[in-house]
């Protein structure tokens, strides 16, 4: 389902330009993961994990509401370099084996997808 939404996010973007040909939209996304309760960068996956203190901090804006200091945000412009990013995103996570699981995932993972639209 997921490669089908990533299409279709696009398809509806489109959809919007032409029945509008002022509005314009901006499409970002972010993956990160929580391991041992210390917050990581999937795209930007250059943090030793290793290293006291590594990882992202949580903050709190007025206006921006909660978000992830320093999080890598990445242009998008179509649902096959969304696929791909969550692809390589999903490589940089933490795993280990365990009794039931050769290869189980030892996080939670967040991807978010932000679609800004702009109309002149």
């Amino acid at each position: 389902i997921i490669p089908r939404v990533n299409e279709e996010l696009f398809v509806k973007v489109q959809e919007q330009i032409d029945e509008v040909s002022t509005r314009r939209f901006l499409v970002m996304c972010s993956f990160f993961e929580i391991y041992n309760e210390v917050i990581f960068d999937l795209l930007n996956p250059s943090q030793d994990k290793n290293k006291l203190g590594a990882g992202l901090q949580v903050k709190e804006h007025p206006v921006l509401g909660i978000y992830v200091k320093d999080l890598q945000e990445m242009v998008v412009d179509d649902g096959a370099r969304l696929s791909k990013l969550m692809d390589s995103g999903t490589k940089n996570r933490a795993v280990s084996s365990t009794l039931m699981n050769a290869v189980s995932s030892r996080s939670h993972s967040i991807f978010t997808i932000n679609v800004h639209q702009k109309d002149e």
